[in-house]
């Protein structure tokens, strides 16, 4: 595995923000996390390249713990790419690929895990499934784990490898598309929904 999270905790003063997660990537994979706003989903990306330190659990990459390597060797393998990013007259690929470049905050990782911060976010459909094609694209040809956040459930389950389902700081439901239920997502998000199927693809629609 080239990511691999294990019970990590943080909190702020003395409010948890995150508890006991737990979850893997392998190189090629697309991870996301999803949740309702204000529930640790930005906190725990910022745990995986030591923007935050944990207070409990630990991070690997590449069967190193991310607290014993050095800044500067973190910057060469974990990049971050932050919601609001200064690169956006640049192409969908030239961002990604500026995880190559050391000491980039906006940018993603190289080989190692990508962190993104709500990518899709404002942007419109043409565009968010172009910009999640190429993520998945660059992932694959280049063998990296790439970790996002996703607001749009349907987007993640159409693209990510891997979903993981955060409520309060805690994951309620991590894996494949299966992990998405009408249960799962009541429980995640506090809605109603149908988990119906679209062309083998399952579509959550709000009752």
């Amino acid at each position: 595995m080239i990511l691999n999270v294990d019970g990590v905790e943080f909190g702020y003063s003395s409010a948890p923000i995150l508890r006991g997660v737990s979850f893997s990537v392998d190189g090629g994979e697309l991870l996301a996390i999803m949740g309702p706003n204000g529930f640790g989903k930005t906190t725990l990306l910022k745990c995986l390249n030591r923007v935050l330190n944990p207070r409990a659990g630990s991070v690997f990459i590449a069967e190193a713990e991310l607290r014993t390597i050095g800044r500067r060797e973190i910057a060469r393998r974990v990049g971050f790419v932050a919601q609001q990013s200064e690169a956006y007259r640049m192409t969908v690929y030239d961002v990604l690929m500026l995880g190559r470049v050391p000491r980039r905050r906006s940018s993603c990782m190289n080989w190692g895990p990508w962190p993104c911060a709500a990518p899709t976010s404002s942007l419109d459909l043409r565009t968010q499934h172009h910009l999640m094609a190429t993520i998945t694209r660059v992932a694959e040809s280049t063998s990296v784990a790439v970790v996002m956040s996703v607001h749009d459930i349907n987007l993640a389950i159409r693209y990510a490898t891997k979903l993981v389902m955060m409520r309060d700081g805690t994951v309620l439901a991590a894996g494949d598309r299966s992990v998405i239920t009408e249960g799962t997502v009541q429980a995640v998000y506090g809605i109603d929904v149908a988990v119906g199927d679209v062309g083998g693809v399952p579509c959550v629609i709000p009752r």
